[in-house]
C-alpha cells in the first residue's frame, strides 16, 4: 500500500508524492485465563504474525488455537478459553488388616462404578460383605468390612459352616449373619 499526496502550486504545476504506508501492527495478543500464547518473546507484532495458545495444566483449550495480526491492526476473533477439566474421582485401593482385594481385581485406584471383591488372609473371615462399589465421590459403598479371627470348615449334610470364638448370639450380632441349613435336616 501507498499514500499519496498531492500540492498544486502556481501555474498548475502537479505535485503528488507517495510513499508507502506504515502498516497497522498489532497490540500484544490478548491473555487468556488459564492460558498462554508462544512467542511471548516476540515484541512487535505485524499483519500476517500467528501465536498458538495453549492453556494451564488442567485446563482445555476450547476454540481456535491460533489467532493472527490483522492488517487493520487487531487480533482476528474469537479468542481461545480455557476451561478446567472436571476433576478425576477415584477410589483408593482399600487397606484390610489381614485381608485384601481379590487378586485380579488389584490395582492402586478404581473409577467410580467399579466393584470390588474382599478377601480374608487364611484363618481369618469377612465381616460384612463380600463385594463393594466405588462410589462417586471416591468413597466404597458399604463401607470396607474387617477380617477377623476364625475359619470356614465343612460340615457333612449342613454345608460351609463359619467357625468364630464366641457364642453364637455373639457372632449373629458381629456378623450380622443369617444362618439357614444348606441341606434340610
Amino acid at each position: 500500500n501507498v499514500q499519496g499526496k498531492t500540492n498544486i502550486f502556481p501555474g498548475n504545476i502537479v505535485l503528488s508524492v507517495l510513499s508507502p504506508i506504515a502498516p497497522d501492527l498489532c497490540p500484544s495478543p490478548p491473555n487468556i485465563t488459564h492460558g498462554q500464547y508462544s512467542r511471548e518473546d516476540v515484541k512487535v507484532f505485524v499483519p500476517g504474525t500467528s501465536v498458538r495458545y495453549s492453556c494451564d495444566p488442567g485446563y482445555v483449550l476450547t476454540g481456535k488455537t491460533t489467532v493472527t495480526c490483522l492488517t487493520s491492526g487487531v487480533w482476528s476473533i474469537p479468542y481461545p478459553l480455557c476451561y478446567s477439566l472436571p476433576p478425576v474421582v477415584t477410589c483408593m485401593s482399600p487397606s484390610i488388616k489381614h485381608g485384601e482385594v481379590a487378586k485380579e481385581q488389584q490395582q492402586a485406584v478404581y473409577h467410580p462404578g467399579t466393584i470390588i471383591t474382599i478377601q480374608c488372609h487364611p484363618g481369618y473371615v469377612l465381616r460384612g460383605r463380600q463385594g463393594y462399589k466405588c462410589h462417586s465421590d471416591g468413597r466404597w459403598v458399604p463401607s470396607v468390612p474387617s477380617c477377623e479371627p476364625g475359619e470356614y470348615e465343612l460340615t457333612k449334610g449342613r454345608g460351609l459352616q463359619q467357625t468364630l470364638s464366641g457364642t453364637e448370639e455373639q457372632m449373629d450380632q458381629d456378623l450380622n449373619l443369617q444362618t439357614t441349613p444348606a441341606f434340610p435336616a
